[in-house]
């Protein structure tokens, strides 16, 4: 009996304590309830956050539609700038925001922007206006419009009543037969009713003030030769402009033109067009050749003076 005993002492000396407490829980009669699966008391079950409705694809993307497009002006002129604008927004079925690319098709050119400079354009031409719409992914149908090129438009003879001035001329000042106002007096029924001045190798010039608040963005000017003798005319210049007289910008140059020569007056002129978007108060005639002259005499003269705005 007393070895018994000791025996069972032994044992429990030897035995891990976890293991001593896990067996300790299974003794016969004991009636703790089991742990497992269940978390521990401090830590929450998981929420379930799926969206029973989500079905994990992404919604598809549809193209926008087309906008409704015009050119402007609706009859341009060759002298005019072109724009296409959007007359009706295309509509995107999903709401997406747009964007729109312009390409311009005339001729043999393809131009970029909504906006098409006149430099590209010609009299009897027609061009197309093509707008593509996207939403960043898909481009919806192209939109586009069409208008023919017709003749420049300018404006009246804006260089009457005005300031005039010259490098020189012939006679003066003693005589006023040839001041450079002759050559701006819409007089064109008597071929001396011009400005000249004496040759001598140039360069001699031939100027108009506008005034100050009356600048002009000259685009085309007419020019009559001289009278006298065919030698006289200009035969190469620049037309140049400026606002204080002081800085002069070349606006347009031509070398080894032969106008017609004026006898008897009422001859045409001859019309130059040139691209210029800036307002001068001042324009001047800058001549630096002759059409050569006579052995006798030697002069430059410009029987009358046009210019124009664009129209």
């Amino acid at each position: 009996m007393m070895r018994g005993w000791l025996t069972g002492l032994l044992l429990a000396a030897c035995v891990p304590e976890n293991e001593v407490l896990s067996q300790a829980a299974s003794e016969p009669g004991d009636t703790a309830p089991s742990t497992a699966g269940t978390p521990p008391a401090d830590t929450a079950a998981p929420t379930d956050t799926t969206n029973p409705q989500d079905t994990g694809t992404t919604a598809e993307n549809h193209p926008p539609g087309a906008p409704t497009v015009a050119i402007q002006p609706a009859t341009p002129a060759a002298n005019d700038d072109l724009e296409c604008v959007i007359t009706e927004a295309a509509v995107d079925p999903d709401g997406d925001a747009l964007t729109h690319q312009y390409t311009w098709e005339g001729g043999d050119l393809l131009v970029a922007g909504a906006v098409l400079d006149q430099s590209h354009t010609a009299e009897g031409e027609t061009w197309r206006c093509v707008v593509t719409t996207s939403d960043g992914v898909l481009s919806g149908p192209e939109a586009s419009a069409s208008a023919d090129i017709g003749a420049a438009v300018y404006s009246e003879d804006l260089t009457s009543g005005l300031t005039y001035d010259a490098s020189d001329c012939e006679y003066c000042p003693e005589q006023d037969w040839y001041i450079p106002d002759r050559a701006f007096d819409d007089s064109t029924g008597t071929s001396t009713d011009g400005w000249y001045v004496v040759w001598s190798g140039g360069p001699e010039w031939i100027s108009v003030d506008f005034g100050a608040g009356n600048e002009r963005a000259i685009t085309r000017y007419g020019l009559m030769g001289a009278a006298f003798h065919e030698g006289y005319s200009a035969r190469s210049w620049t037309l140049q402009g400026s606002s204080d007289e002081k800085t002069w910008a070349d606006l347009h140059a031509v070398a080894d033109v032969e106008l017609e020569y004026v006898m008897y007056g009422g001859e045409p002129f001859v019309y130059f067009a040139f691209l210029n978007t800036v307002a001068y108060r001042h324009y001047r005639l800058w001549i630096t050749e002759n059409n050569g002259g006579q052995p006798h005499h030697d002069s430059v003269g410009i029987v009358e003076i046009e210019m124009f705005e664009d129209g």
